[in-house]
């Protein structure tokens, strides 16, 4: 590729004056772009820490979850405790749960209905 004489002093003026360079610049839009590009960073900057945030909270609710799952265990055995303690859970009540849940599934009145 072959400069003119005007090109290559364009060129030159490009690489030596400061000045030159940013009026050039100017003229072509550069500093809209980037004042665009530092919009969008900003914007990036503040959805990170967004994201830190609910990463946090996203994690005390993990840990809350946690302990309620615990907690729901330990009902649970404290029930079947219960259940043990006052004969709710024993062979004769399952029959008889079972009895019942196979004649309501069959559409039968149990006994006890009258």
């Amino acid at each position: 590729m072959t400069l003119s004489p005007e090109e290559k002093k364009f060129l030159e003026s490009l690489k030596k004056d400061e000045e030159f360079r940013y009026a050039v610049a100017g003229i072509l839009g550069y500093s809209e772009i980037l004042e665009r590009i530092t919009s969008i960073e900003e914007r990036i900057v503040e959805l990170e820490e967004r994201i830190i945030k609910l990463e946090e909270r996203f994690a005390r609710l993990e840990e809350r979850f946690a302990r309620l799952e615990e907690e729901m265990i330990s009902f649970r055995r404290l029930i079947v405790v219960i259940a043990h303690r006052f004969g709710v859970i024993s062979e004769e009540s399952f029959r008889e749960g079972l009895r019942l849940w196979t004649s309501i599934d069959s559409g039968c009145r149990c006994p006890s209905e009258g």
